[in-house]
């Protein structure tokens, strides 16, 4: 990587650069799904012999106890695993891989990388799948929020980035 002269400031993005459009932001949060869901299912295949419950995948006569702590316990490590990626990558890089992929940038209100606070309140979110039975429904449910508010925002900013202290994500390259 080169670095600048002596004296020369890098140049963060502009924080008035027009924000990227809810479809583009869609199909970056799917890519990063893709992501997640391979991360998860290496996870879940290391984790899941070591909690209590049926080891099948069909195993009639199951009781709820069981399945449930391994529900609770995988619930919990996902969501965990997704907050970290999100975050932890939205403050080093300002990127996810779905974003990386889209041409996509998250930054803060003063135009760099977003702080480590900003990027948890941003995807605080996604927590409500630790909510069990229907804390996944709770997350669509505010997915399509977050979704409408960027659609329907003139400078494509959703709650979540209002809620983070003024966040964006831009179109770059």
């Amino acid at each position: 990587m080169t670095q600048p002269p002596d004296g020369v400031q890098p140049q963060a993005p502009s924080s008035t650069a027009p924000g990227a459009d809810v479809i583009a932001r869609f199909i970056a949060k799917i890519v990063d799904g893709v992501v997640l869901f391979v991360i998860m299912s290496l996870v879940t295949m290391i984790v899941r012999p070591m909690l209590p419950g049926p080891r099948g995948f069909f195993t009639p006569g199951i009781g709820l106890t069981g399945l449930g702590i391994a529900t609770i316990v995988l619930s919990v490590i996902s969501a965990a695993i997704y907050v970290a990626y999100l975050s932890l990558l939205e403050t080093s890089r300002g990127q996810t891989i779905g974003k990386m992929v889209m041409k996509l940038r998250v930054v803060g209100p003063d135009g760099g990388n977003p702080s480590m606070q900003a990027a948890l309140r941003r995807n605080a979110w996604v927590l409500l799948s630790i909510i069990p039975w229907f804390g996944g429904l709770l997350q669509v449910a505010v997915a399509a929020y977050i979704g409408y508010t960027i659609y329907d925002s003139s400078d494509n900013v959703g709650w979540h980035d209002n809620f983070a202290g003024g966040t964006r994500v831009i179109k770059i390259g």
